[in-house]
Order: structure tokens, then sequence, then C-alpha cells
């Protein structure tokens, strides 16, 4: 009987070459004495391995997207789009997602002979993981080994079309399975109807796009108060916002994103950038009283972002609202804003004006003079210009700006457009060798 790896958590893997001739099935059990209980542990532990997955990968959007400036505990943010094959970060992103697609198909393997609630459940969430963790590399790098299953095989780098296509295929087969729980803490068909429209917009599919948004926005409500909005990332929330969330109530080894940006002693990473706090949430054309401003970050003296509640006294500390538990704040993936910007960009300027005001009625105290931007590219500013202002420190304006090819809003990337892909990590190519880990374009010229 088909041997499957039971125990997967603590696994400590190097890249997706090592990972390929180093698994071994410790402490496997066969697929006829596996229990509900069983599958229900093996896929808790993918949600625990996902929210590491998902924190070491929070921030890359909001530094290479030039948001952000150096906070007091962090040297100066200089050229910050700038990789290299042997960039440190580089690797460890890399490394993090092979080491989760490990546990995911390790998931997928163990639930393929099972049936009953538990089962399906630990399906819809290994098929979702793992279409997110591949979300995540396309973006970044393109081109990617795709590994279906727990395999000692050597696997060459497949094309970025093809690895989209891996991802919709993925996440279509999550929605034949039920979900357990109609929570966010669960993966529920709105998460994964949500990560299909990022997809298919991507993909530039943009009916399919369109479509999936408006799925989910049917089902969803909008929050229209400014304290409302900051709860979504206080402990145990689950907001009516909130499409998919990773629980992080764990125990031990918490995981936490408020010391990056507003620590409790003084020694956070980040800011934001000079500019933004005098712009990002400034009245516009059409547009005033912004209410994502107070949630967002504190007024230019005290250069602080508080988005992340730090602690439970609002009086005593830089944050918003009360957080209960400030180091097991939730780790929201999706929230139902970006589906409105989603079938917005989808629909394009004349069909999806309409749809971006619904958002902009929330967050605005006025938008009665807000009128159709003139031409395409008005409406793209329009869109990346509320991007921002949603998801502020939310690890997006690198990949919007990548998305939209507007990479005139670049101050640092100059012409070095070939920074838009991130270099394969060199020691990788070393272990798999060039024929199979081609490295993307334009870098052997910077190492």
């Amino acid at each position: 009987m088909k041997k499957i790896l039971y125990v997967l958590l603590g696994l400590a893997m190097v890249g997706c070459g090592k990972i390929l001739d180093d698994i071994a099935p410790k402490g496997s059990i066969t697929t006829g004495n596996l229990t509900e209980k069983d599958l229900g542990k093996l896929t808790n532990g993918v949600l625990y391995t996902m929210e590491g997955f998902v924190s070491k990968c929070w921030w890359d959007g909001d530094v290479m997207g030039e948001v952000f400036s150096e906070g007091p505990g962090q040297a100066a943010l200089v050229d910050v789009t700038l990789m290299t094959p042997s960039t440190p970060s580089v690797l460890s992103r890399w490394q993090s997602c092979f080491t989760a697609l490990l546990q995911i198909n390790g998931l997928l393997e163990s639930a393929s002979s099972s049936s009953g609630a538990a089962a399906e459940n630990a399906k819809k969430t290994a098929y979702f993981c793992r279409a997110l963790v591949y979300y995540n590399m396309a973006t970044r790098w393109g081109n990617v080994p795709i590994v279906r299953g727990i395999t000692t095989s050597k696997i060459a780098i497949s094309p970025a079309s093809d690895v989209w296509k891996f991802i919709i295929s993925d996440l279509n087969e999550a929605l034949k399975h039920p979900a357990t729980g109609a929570s966010p803490f669960y993966v529920t068909d709105n998460a994964v109807k949500a990560l299909l429209a990022k997809a298919y917009l991507w993909t530039g599919e943009t009916a399919q796009a369109a479509s999936m948004a408006g799925d989910v926005i049917s089902s969803m409500n909008l929050l229209s108060s400014a304290e409302s909005i900051a709860g979504t990332w206080c402990f145990g929330s689950t907001t009516q916002e909130t499409v998919f969330s990773l629980a992080n109530k764990r125990s031990d080894n918490a995981i936490t994103l408020y010391p990056s940006v507003n620590d409790t002693d003084g020694s956070w990473n980040y800011g934001p950038a000079g500019d933004l706090y005098r712009s990002l949430y400034a009245d516009a054309e059409g547009r005033t009283g912004d209410i994502r401003r107070a949630i967002s970050f504190t007024d230019e003296n005290e250069k602080v972002i508080v988005k992340f509640p730090n602690g439970d006294d609002p009086a005593s500390s830089y944050q918003f609202v009360k957080n209960d538990d400030r180091n097991r704040s939730p780790l929201v993936v999706l929230r139902l804003p970006e589906m409105y910007l989603v079938k917005a960009e989808a629909e394009g300027r004349t069909a999806g004006f309409g749809t971006l005001k619904k958002l902009l009625e929330t967050r605005y105290a006025d938008i009665s003079a807000l009128e159709m931007p003139a031409d395409d590219k008005a409406w793209e500013d329009l869109l990346l210009d509320e991007y921002l202002r949603e998801f502020f420190g939310e690890g997006h304006r690198w990949f919007d700006l990548k998305r939209m090819n507007r990479l005139d809003k670049f101050k640092t990337l100059g012409d070095r457009e070939y920074l838009m892909l991130w270099p394969i990590p060199q020691n990788e190519i070393d272990m798999a060798g060039s024929a199979a880990y081609p490295q993307n374009p334009g870098y052997a010229k910077t190492e």
C-alpha cells in the first residue's frame, strides 16, 4: 500500500533542488490507516506553514514598490528594486516556496484516497494553498519548476504561461470540494474565487477576472467606518471584509507584523516614504475625506505606520484601535476591497468606473464630484492611487505597477526593466544546472 508523508512539520529545506534530493518519508503511515482526526491535523499543519510563508513574503511589494522609508531600526533604503542571483532575500523567498509546497503536496497525497468532510477540506485547502504559493512565485520569477507531488526527480523550470495554467487549474479543482465552514479562517469558495480573479487579471483573461470578483462582491459587504476597517488586523478578527485570513492563533513562535513598522521598543524597520505623509491620503479631484489615513499612519511629525495594532491601549502607543493580543493578530491574505479594484480594472474605464465608485463611497466622506477619467492612462492612475491607499503596508505596490506595466511610477528603476522578474537564486542553478534552471534575462550582467 502506498506510503504517504505523515509528519512534515519542522523539515528544514534549502531549495527546490535540495528538497527533491532529500525527501524521506519519516513517520509515514498507510492511507488506509488515516482517520478524520489525522487529516484535520495535517490540514492545520499546512495552514501553520502558510502563516510563516505569507509573513516572510509580506513586505516585498512595499519595500520594492518604493512606498517605505527606513525606520529607526533600519539602515537607509537605497535602490530597493535592485536584485542579483546572490541576494539573500531572493534565496529566502525561493526556499520558503518549496518548503511550503513539500507539505502541501504531502497533504494532497494523504487525502487522495480518503473521503468525508475532513478529506474534502484537506483537498480544498491544499489546492488553494498550492495555488497561492505558485501565485507568489509566478508574480516574482515568472518561470519556475512545477512540483505536483512528492518526488525525488529533478524538475526543470516551466514557462510562466504553464505556471499560470497550473495555478488556475488548482483553483478550479479547489472549487470542486465543499468548504468545511464559512469563517474566513477556512478556505471557502469566496477565497478560491478571489484568488482566481487575481490570477485571471494577471493572465489578461479580464472577463473571467470580473466574473470571479463579481461573485465574491455579490456575497459580501463593505465596511464604512475607520474603526471597523482597522479591526481587520486585531486578534481573532473576522470582519465582513475579510475573504481569507490565516488565524495565527499559535501558542508559540508568534508571527507578528507590527514590529517591522511600529514596534513597542522604538526600533521598527520601516515607515512611510516621505512624500506619502503629505500626498497619499490627501483630498484629490472629486474625492475628499479619505477615512483610511487615520488607520494607516500617523502625522508627518511621528511618521509611524499604525495599520497593524501593537497593543491594547491606543492612548499610550502608536495605534488606532485596541488589539487584545498583538502577537496573534490574523494574517489577512484576501480582502473584499481588492475584488472591487480587480473587477474595475478588468472591466476597463467605462464599465469599471461604476464598480470603483461603489468602493470609494465607503472610503471617502464625499465623492459626489468624482468624474470618469478622460483617458485610459488617467484611469490607470486613479486605480493605482486607490490600490495604494487601500493596501499600503500589505505588500501590493510593486506587483500592481508590474501587472499594469506602469514602470514610469518607479523612482529608482531607470532602464533596468529586467528587474521586473526576480533572478533565479544562483545556488539553485549550481545544484540543478543551467539547462534545467536557466537564469532570467538581464542578471548575467549584474554579478
